[in-house]
């Protein structure tokens, strides 16, 4: 387990998203920590995926690219 400080987390990604940067967050296995992953995306205005299985990564990232490609046009 990695020690971190949550309230310097929280700031970094939300200087993140104050330089309009969001910041999504993909929860693979049953051992990551979904609460933190979660909670990342909020405080980053991302989103938050979870899967089981590491084959689909690919597919997440595309999906979280085409949204943010299209974020950009609006």
């Amino acid at each position: 387990m990695i020690a971190f400080n949550a309230e310097y987390l929280a700031s970094g990604i939300d200087a993140c998203a104050g330089e309009q940067i969001t910041v999504s967050t993909v929860a693979v296995g049953k051992y990551a920590d979904e609460r933190l992953l979660i909670n990342m995306a909020r405080w980053g205005k991302g989103r938050f995926y979870v899967t089981d299985d590491s084959s689909s990564l690919p597919r997440i990232f595309t999906v979280e690219t085409q949204l943010a490609q299209n974020s950009t046009l609006i």
